[in-house]
């Protein structure tokens, strides 16, 4: 994992005794030196690029290449089932039962078959089960037994999928008419099966449900034209009520598509939640199991179409623990969808409470740090260095939780060699080492800090809020003072105007009016300072403004002095006050800012100094400097 340049500033370790820790290495997904040409210039997050990849080299049938694109490939989309089925289905090409991977192949179904619903990953396991028990006269009808209950094992696990188990349904239907009975008995039972099968078939949901119906009807017809009706008529108004939840599903699901690009599409997001409230809703009047294990169907269906979009796991990871409560395998849904996404911070950050909850700090470590390496590496990001301390934060944050602040030391260590780390991650771990008992490391920690970002006016409240809850008033001054030179120099009149209202905000609380601003007129300051602490409401509009008298004439009201009557439309509008007294105003204003100014560079540097004045009020201090 390569380290960006480290920054030199002096004394810049606010804890030298630390060590420094070797950063976590993440490997980079694959090796260049063995990838060809094609393969390199594809990025891993690029779907679409890996999907035209991989059918590129199937069609050229390099083995080795094309065991090294799949492995790739699927320790990334690990429930992508259509590119499992597509592997072992490479895997088995050409063989004889003598010479197929029986052992990897199998391995892989016991691996995915349980964790994804894909009719296609399943129609690739039954041909697998028919292609090595095939039908010989010595052991036809144990083969036949083995064939059938894999197609039940299928036909039970996604048998009900709605878009595609019409293809399903077909492979178990040809394997049984191509079943060559040998006697009446085999043909009775043959001809029973057959029913059987297209009965289910029909009681599910399905796009194809009109054309199952049809199939069903002429295989009936064809046995017998006479008992077909009597058969027929049985099952047509059960036929007729799935007929009608049917259209109302193929509605509710029309437009949803699989999605191939990492984009936020909020209308699939909406249908999908759509479609399992339905079935919560339990329409088709089946038992609270069988709505159970439809409703997990779906959200199992809506990773696979969804597999790019974190939301859609966060979800069913989330299902799975508050209303099946199955752990086991909420953290294999929550793993898949961490593989997938691996720049998510939403299964970033649940997978790090996982392995909180387990005390586990090196998968903790491990989670974070492999983000924020893809983060930094990623090109996709115009503003990566905010993101990047973003989640240095939540790190030393989660560290904090489940370990001693040597670690914590350790990540901000590891935090500050990222060459544009942001202001924020050296106050979160002053704030630490402060609340762990560690004020002068915390200090040292904003001190720091002031090096890096010292025209950064909100890194330089959180210093001065700091300041203040630890009672350091000359540092606090200090800082107010080496600030207001800094952003001078700049002319960051906003920065400017936010340090004052800092400085004279917590004046307020320990000095008198007179003695802070003599005989200034300070309203405006006051009014200032109360929006400011009152979550955006302008209450000195609201309670000391005269609102406008509703049908007075100029003659219903007295004016009396200088000052003008102020209105409020609607509430809140003021009039526009004479030029000449806003001038005054703003002159007191500019008097007051420029007296401030100059008294806080007037203080003497020297520490004796400062001990023997800092008793003094600001007022007293002013006219005893001559400001």
């Amino acid at each position: 994992m390569s380290i960006p340049e480290k920054r030199k500033v002096e004394n810049e370790d606010p804890d030298e005794y630390t060590p420094e820790p070797k950063r976590t290495q993440v490997e980079a997904p694959g090796d260049e030196n063995e990838q060809d040409a094609a393969e390199k210039d594809i990025v891993l997050d690029d779907y679409r690029a890996w999907e035209k990849h991989l059918n590129y080299i199937i069609c050229q049938g390099n083995e080795e290449e094309i065991n090294r694109s799949f492995e790739k490939f699927l320790s990334q989309y690990c429930n992508d089932g259509e590119k499992w089925a597509d592997y072992i289905e490479f895997k088995m090409k050409d063989k004889t039962l003598e010479t197929v991977d029986r052992i990897w192949i199998e391995s892989k179904f016991a691996k995915v078959l349980p964790k994804i619903y894909s009719i296609k990953l399943w129609r690739r396991y039954v041909k697998y089960v028919e292609f090595i028990n095939p039908i010989t006269p010595d052991n036809g009808e144990k083969a036949r037994s083995t064939v059938f209950k894999a197609y039940k094992f299928a036909i039970d696990t996604v048998g009900n999928d709605f878009f595609k188990s019409d293809e399903l349904w077909g492979d178990y239907l040809r394997y049984l008419y191509n079943w060559q009975t040998v006697n009446s008995n085999e043909s009775t039972t043959k001809e029973g099966m057959i029913r059987s099968v297209l009965k289910k078939m029909i009681s599910y949901p399905s796009l194809k449900l009109e054309e199952n119906w049809n199939i069903f009807i002429k295989f009936e017809a064809d046995l017998n034209i006479n008992k077909s009706r009597k058969i027929i008529a049985d099952c047509t108004p059960e036929y007729l009520k799935i007929k009608s939840i049917n259209d109302e599903l193929k509605k509710l699901t029309k437009n949803i598509t699989e999605l191939k690009d990492r984009r936020y599409v909020k209308r699939q997001l909406v249908k999908w939640q759509k479609w399992i409230e339905w079935e919560k809703e339990n329409h088709l009047k089946i038992s609270p199991e069988d709505v159970d294990r439809r409703v997990n169907y779906v959200y199992n269906l809506s990773v696979q179409y969804c597999r790019l979009i974190p939301e859609v796991w966060f979800n069913y990871y989330y299902y799975l623990i508050l209303e099946r409560n199955d752990k086991t395998k909420s953290i294999d849904i929550l793993e898949m969808g961490h593989s997938v996404n691996p720049t998510s911070l939403l299964l970033c950050n649940e997978m790090s409470r996982y392995y909180e909850s387990k005390g586990d700090l090196e998968k903790v470590r491990k989670v974070w740090l492999e983000l924020i390496e893809r983060i930094e590496k990623s090109k996709t990001y115009s503003n990566k260095d905010e993101i990047v301390s973003y989640l240095y934060c939540d790190l030393l944050k989660v560290v904090n939780r489940i370990s001693n602040i040597k670690e914590v030391r350790n990540i901000f260590k590891l935090a500050r060699k990222y060459m544009n780390i942001k202001w924020n991650v050296y106050v979160t771990y002053a704030m630490i080492e402060y609340y762990n008992n560690e004020a002068k490391i915390a200090n040292r920690s904003f001190a720091l800090g002031m090096q890096y970002f010292k025209r950064e006016v909100h890194f330089v409240e959180k210093y001065l809020d700091f300041l203040i809850d630890t009672r350091d008033m000359a540092n606090f001054k200090k800082v107010i003072e080496i600030s207001i030179e800094n952003f001078k120099e700049v002319s960051d009149d906003r920065a400017l105007k936010i340090l004052f209202n800092k400085y004279y905000e917590h004046e307020f609380m320990i000095t008198r009016y007179s003695a802070l601003f003599g005989k200034a007129k300070i309203s405006n300051f006051i009014r200032s300072g109360l929006k400011n602490n009152s979550n955006g409401v302008d209450v000195v509009r609201i309670l000391d403004e005269y609102k406008e008298i509703a049908e007075s004439n100029d003659s219903d009201v007295e004016i009396t002095g200088s000052g003008s009557v102020t209105s409020v439309i609607e509430g809140l509008k003021e009039e526009t006050r004479p030029a000449e007294e806003n001038k005054r105003e703003a002159n007191d204003e500019n008097e007051l800012m420029a007296k401030l100014q100059g008294f806080l560079q007037a203080l003497p540097k020297d520490a004796q100094i400062q001990e023997q004045i800092k008793v003094l009020s600001i007022g007293q201090l002013m006219d005893h400097f001559g400001v």
